[in-house]
Formats: C-alpha cells, structure tokens, sequence
C-alpha cells in the first residue's frame, strides 16, 4: 500500500486520476509487435494473470484476437520490470439467454421444457444471468463468477527495468497453467468505473 499512489489513466472517455500500485521486480515479459506481456505466478497455485498492455496504434480487441489465434508463448526469461498497475474493482452481468439459443439450448425456453426431475410444476427457463467481479488491489486477485438460471412456469538483474506502465486500457486473463483453462478475461478499459 505505501507503494501505491494515484496516477492518471488515458480512458476512453478521457483521462482519469486513478489509485496505481507500482513494483519494480522479476516477472516473465513478453512483446509482440502490438503488445506488451506480462506474467504475474500466483503463489502455491497454477494459475497466473496475464497482462497485455496495447503499444500506441494498436487496440485492446487487436490484442485479444491475436492471442486468441497465436496463444501465449510469447515469454522468456524473467526480466527486471518497473510496474505500474492501477487498482480494480469492476463488476458485469450479462444475459446468457441468446448465447445458449445459438449454442442448441433451445427447448429448455420453451413451454415444451422438460423439468419434471425437478419440480412436478411445468417449468421453463426464463433467464440465465452470468454475473462477475475482478478486484485486483495490493493484497492479491480475487476473481468470481456465478451464473443465475430463473425458472418460470410455462406461462412465463543489473540491467534498467522494462517500463510496464497499465495507465490506458489493456486486456487482464487468468489462467490455469496446467490445463491451459481461462478461468476470466477482461478488457480494464476505466478502472475508476466498477
């Protein structure tokens, strides 16, 4: 926390004054031709959050589509790295409903449904809701995700570190290591929103 100060962050609606922790350590860095990558290990744990913070001229869903399609293999060595990483705190919801339609689920959201291991009533869904919350501050990652499913009757070194500078919008994912699993992906594009 004593490392912790404010400092601007360039969002997309303009700049804001937002708590920044800073760190200047050995971490696993990468770059692309568009981003800067970095590997922050959780202790006692396979899974590890990765940063891809965009160069200038290139965007976030630039970067999400590239690692997408080429992976992340783009780290070495660990190097010395001067990091400044602003606090989160951001929250979503979103509707699953389309997604799952498209994915087949579709009788489920119909008068047709069958829940009858469930309940002896018609039921059918009405709405699965997918809620999350990232909060990355000075004590570590805390990162859930719960989905709601709503049923309604059927009527209803000694070298000068590498600057790694997060102060405009940039792609956060953790990961399991050992299954290659991502547990959560975010764009940070305005910290100080939640």
């Amino acid at each position: 926390a004593d490392s912790t100060s404010d400092a601007a962050f360039h969002a997309p609606d303009g700049d804001k004054n937002v708590p920044t922790m800073h760190n200047t350590d050995y971490f696993e860095y990468g770059e692309t031709e568009s981003a800067q990558l970095l590997r922050l290990k959780y202790q006692d744990s396979a899974l590890t959050m990765l940063l891809a913070l965009p160069k200038n001229g290139h965007s976030e869903r630039e970067i999400l589509s590239a690692l997408s399609a080429q992976g992340i293999e783009y780290f070495g060595e660990e190097k010395r790295v001067q990091l400044a990483l602003p606090k989160v705190d951001i929250s979503v919801e979103n509707s699953l409903n389309d997604a799952l339609k498209t994915a087949g689920v579709q009788t489920a959201f119909t008068g047709n449904a069958d829940f009858s291991g469930v309940s002896d009533t018609s039921l059918q869904i009405s709405s699965v809701i997918q809620k999350a919350r990232l909060v990355v501050d000075e004590d570590g990652t805390k990162a859930a995700a719960v989905t709601e499913i709503a049923l309604a009757t059927s009527a209803l070194i000694t070298e000068d570190p590498i600057e790694f500078r997060a102060d405009h919008p940039f792609v956060a994912v953790i990961a399991d290591e050992s299954t290659g699993t991502v547990c959560f992906a975010a764009v940070i594009a305005n910290p100080s929103e939640n």
